[in-house]
């Protein structure tokens, strides 16, 4: 995970995303609809999604929440500290 990506979930800020690649984190972001993901080279499309995030404040807090939610369930130290548990496990037994 990107690390400035990681940063902006665990503030709760919606993320915007310009990307190509078909990472695990931005399909979460759009699975959670915790942001908004838009494709290299689409300068357009940037600038409407940060326009629309600005012009409505509703969705703009329910992308925040999200985005929240998203970090403490797949992001946290807790849950980090269980997966590594988890790899452990299998690598010991």
């Amino acid at each position: 995970v990107p690390s400035k990506v990681s940063s902006y979930l665990m503030a709760g800020k919606p993320v915007v995303a310009i990307v190509d690649d078909d990472m695990e984190i931005i399909r979460q972001i759009g699975s959670y609809n915790a942001g908004c993901i838009i494709g290299n080279g689409k300068s357009q499309r940037l600038a409407e999604s940060i326009a629309f995030l600005r012009d409505n404040p509703s969705i703009c807090i329910e992308k925040s929440l999200n985005s929240r939610r998203l970090y403490i369930e797949h992001y946290s130290r807790e849950d980090g500290l269980k997966k590594y548990t988890r790899v452990m496990r299998e690598i010991l037994s």
